[in-house]
């Protein structure tokens, strides 16, 4: 549940000013406690925006230049980010905002931190399928797997689905309206307790759907599914669906198990050096402690974080198929949030089993962190900071689960 994402999208000043004071010393104190460099919050990175992919083919450099310049920037410069292909990604200076951009306004670009793309990147999500996002505010992340369900926002083109969870109704309200405005037409959101949604995946819609289609098309039909388990209670309300899901029977059978499942985590935001800043006063100073304790620094409170986090990457894991794919990310750069929660689970889950996430040969990874000390991870993860990767900070890991010996693999 990354602060940073919607953060791009800000006007925001740029993050090289937080070494006007020193630190917090509370904040000080977790970091050194945690191995995490001081400097990650002095260390200039640029904004991230990526281009709607419907749009991608037809938006040129000279178009982005024309539109996101302004009296202070009359020559932007703009980057694209080559190291995460297909995804349309560009930086441009960190005191470069994108609210005044027609093209921002009307949908064409989005505001979103690279790194919090590298998530969705790992689960290579397939038209066909049915992803679950458990932690899904505000909505960055959510609104880019639907565009990768479905690039070009055709009803017509609706094979696969994405299920957002948040616990937040302010925050799905964000959610929501991101959503709308890029015309998702394949998302559907609930409010819940990640660690006990247990809502599966809409394939009986999309099967309506898929069925009048190929009707249309001339094609031979097949019978739909008609022998399912049904809800003992009633059927959970969406907060937000569009018409074709809306009226999902919510089925219970394991066929209706999520393809794809991702846990972005609530954490410190101890890597988002936007969410860091929001605690930094406009004349320089830092809040006080008692609003520094709200970022979950004390023992206790990680201690809570750390069982919420181990709760929710459990769910996730129930509603995943056997075959399926689920990754797991915050936005901390401590090993108890990251590599300690995937130990545990590891031991927990003789199923999971930790796959290599493709990357390109420019991929600025930082360093794997153990208890105290740098050292190569036992697992294939990715990390991102700023001071390494020129990115807010990110944890990455891909979690197969394996396909019992009788079932299939294959998405439906």
């Amino acid at each position: 549940m990354s602060e940073s994402d919607m953060a791009s999208a800000t006007d925001a000043p740029s993050p090289a000013a937080a070494t006007s004071s020193p630190l917090p010393p509370l904040l000080v104190k977790y970091l050194n406690e945690h191995s995490i460099p001081l400097d990650i919050y002095s260390t200039p990175i640029p904004r991230f925006f990526r281009l709607h992919p419907a749009h991608a083919a037809s938006i040129t450099p000279a178009d982005l230049a024309a539109d996101l310049a302004t009296p202070d920037h009359p020559h932007p410069r703009i980057d694209p980010v080559r190291w995460l292909p297909g995804h349309h990604f560009f930086s441009i200076p960190s005191t470069l905002g994108l609210r005044h951009s027609r093209l921002y306004q009307t949908g064409r670009i989005l505001g979103m931190d690279v790194s919090s793309a590298v998530a969705v990147h790992a689960l290579d999500v397939q038209p066909t399928d049915h992803v679950l996002d458990l932690c899904c505010a505000p909505g960055a992340k959510l609104t880019l797997i639907a565009q990768l369900l479905n690039p070009q926002g055709r009803i017509n083109d609706v094979r696969g689905s994405v299920t957002g969870v948040d616990v937040s109704a302010p925050r799905l309200a964000v959610a929501r309206a991101l959503i709308k405005k890029h015309a998702v037409v394949s998302a559907r959101l609930f409010e819940a307790d990640g660690t006990r949604f247990s809502v599966r995946a809409p394939r009986w819609s999309v099967e309506a759907i898929q069925k009048r289609v190929r009707a249309q098309a001339g094609e031979e039909l097949e019978e739909l599914s008609q022998e399912w388990v049904v809800r003992p209670d009633a059927v959970v309300a969406p907060f937000h669906a569009p018409k074709i899901l809306r009226k999902d029977p919510q089925f219970l059978d394991d066929a209706c198990l999520y393809d794809k499942v991702l846990v972005d985590a609530e954490c410190t935001h101890d890597g988002s050096v936007a969410h860091i800043l929001k605690y930094r006063r406009p004349d320089g100073t830092w809040a006080s402690d008692d609003d520094i304790s709200k970022l979950w620094l004390s023992e206790l409170r990680q201690a809570e974080l750390e069982q919420l986090q181990r709760n929710l990457l459990a769910n996730g894991w129930a509603l995943l198929k056997p075959g399926g794919v689920l990754v797991y990310s915050t936005c901390s750069l401590t090993w108890r949030q990251n590599e300690g929660i995937v130990d545990w689970f590891l031991q927990q889950e003789p199923e999971a089993e930790p796959v290599e996430i493709e990357t390109h040969d420019e991929f600025p990874t930082a360093s794997k962190q153990a208890r105290g000390e740098t050292t190569v991870c036992e697992f294939p993860c990715l990390r991102l900071d700023p001071v390494r990767s020129g990115t807010s900070g990110m944890f990455v890991v891909k979690l197969r689960k394996k396909a019992s010996e009788t079932g299939s693999s294959e998405t439906e």
